[in-house]
Parts: C-alpha cells; sequence; structure tokens
C-alpha cells in the first residue's frame, strides 16, 4: 500500500456554515499554446495504488472530536477519520462504491459540464470505453453528535455533515482528483460542447491521461473564459498526475 502525504485543503460544509479565513489560492500559469499542444504530448500516468492511503490536514476544520470519513451519507462507506484538528488519513477502498460506478466514457465526459448539449467536436479517442470508473469526491463527516431518544412519536433528526476533500487543491485553476480505473486504458482527444439552455456558451475540454489499473491522479486545469464572435468559451485540460508547477 503506497502512502500519499498531503497538505492543505478547502473544508465545505453540507447544511451549514463555512470555513472562513482560508488564505486566496494562486493562479497556475496557463497560455493557449497549452491547450494547442495538450494532445501532442505522450499521455501522462500516476499511479496512487490499489488501495493507497492519504493523510494531511483540513484548514480551519470546525469538528472538535475526533471522526469517522466516509464515501457517502448516510455513512455506509467509512474509509479512515479526521482528528479535531483537521488531520486526517483514510485508505480508499479497492474498487469504488457500486453507487459511485461508471463506464470509463461517462467519466471523461462528465469533465465536461454541457456533455447532455450539442458535442459538435467529439475527437475522445477512449480504449477501454466501458471500463469500470470512478471518482473521489468529497469524504462525509458527521457534524453532530448522535441525538438520544426523544421519548415521543417523532423520529430524530437526520445528522447533519461537514465534507472535505482529501487530494488538496493547490490552484485556483487546476483541480486535482483521483479516478479509479478497472483496467489500463488510455483517453486522448477533444469534447467541444455547447449548452441546450445557455445560447452562446461552450465548454471545450480536451484530455490526454494514462490509466492503470486501480486509483490514478489527474488534473483538470481551466484556462481564461474567452469570447469568441459572441460565444463565450471556456477551455479546460485533463491531464495526468497532479500539478505544481506549470501545465
Amino acid at each position: 500500500m503506497r502512502r500519499k502525504p498531503l497538505l492543505i485543503v478547502l473544508a465545505l460544509v453540507v447544511s451549514g456554515s463555512s470555513a472562513s479565513g482560508v488564505a486566496v489560492l494562486p493562479t497556475l500559469p496557463v497560455t493557449e499554446a497549452d491547450f494547442a499542444g495538450a494532445l501532442a504530448r505522450p499521455p501522462v500516468s500516476d499511479l496512487l495504488g490499489q488501495t493507497p492511503e492519504l493523510s494531511g490536514k483540513v484548514a480551519e476544520w470546525s469538528i472538535p472530536s475526533s471522526r469517522s470519513a466516509s464515501l457517502d451519507r448516510p455513512q455506509k462507506t467509512v474509509i479512515g477519520t479526521i482528528d479535531g484538528a483537521g488531520n486526517y488519513r483514510v485508505t480508499l477502498p479497492a474498487q469504488p462504491p457500486e453507487t459511485q460506478q461508471v463506464t470509463l466514457t461517462q467519466l471523461v465526459r462528465g469533465f465536461n459540464i454541457l456533455s447532455d448539449g450539442d458535442c459538435s467536436v467529439n475527437t475522445l479517442v477512449i480504449s477501454a470505453p466501458e471500463a469500470v470508473a470512478g471518482k473521489l469526491g468529497s469524504l462525509y463527516v458527521v457534524r453532530d453528535d448522535a441525538p438520544g431518544a426523544t421519548g415521543g412519536a417523532q423520529p430524530p433528526p437526520p445528522p447533519s455533515y461537514n465534507t472535505f476533500k482529501a487530494i488538496p487543491r493547490y490552484f485556483l485553476n487546476a483541480v486535482s482528483e483521483a479516478l479509479y480505473s478497472s483496467v489500463a486504458a488510455t483517453v486522448k482527444g477533444e469534447l467541444s460542447c455547447t449548452s441546450k439552455y445557455l445560447k452562446g456558451k461552450r465548454d471545450d475540454l480536451f484530455v490526454n491521461i494514462a490509466l492503470v489499473p486501480g486509483w490514478n491522479s489527474v488534473t483538470l486545469i481551466y484556462g481564461e473564459e474567452q469570447v469568441v464572435e459572441g460565444e463565450t468559451i471556456q477551455r479546460k485540460l485533463l491531464r495526468g498526475g497532479l500539478v505544481s508547477s506549470t501545465p
């Protein structure tokens, strides 16, 4: 089992107030050349492991006692703990829960937020389109202590949750993710889609990744929005590995 030590991650809250005082993230330098030449480069892979252990610290964590961290809510798939200071240690399962499994095609298309619209450009080549795949989402932590018996007919209220990401975000315009694939696979190409509902919006996704069986790290890099002939275009690049300095 391979351990990945991680640093600071933003804490989010479900049905509660959000954390405050978190430092503003820097912006990763990105130019049009990074997108224009993205598909000419060899794909990058970065294996986290079959059941990798991730650890780190959440900034501004608000729950003062140690709690279980789960892939879902209610907490059916507990994978680790987080203490009152925000230090977490989790071990990813050998594969995502069945409810979080999709095909590799569905997983990749999901990085284009307009993929249910008109995808006029689709050059994606997926070597194993039906492979079982998944993405590590936010981890759930019960925020309140379990309520005691009320003694009446009313059932206790459902618990509320805090969430956190076990893969840190280092840049404002780049989001790192942990992706699961059941087989070795490569994905390369462009998926450019327009919205069915908002005229003049386009999401232009470039993909160049290589996945190995198990959990892999990838990074989604955002370019600056551009307006071309009245159309607002958001370019994005999904590439393998964690981005630390340059794409």
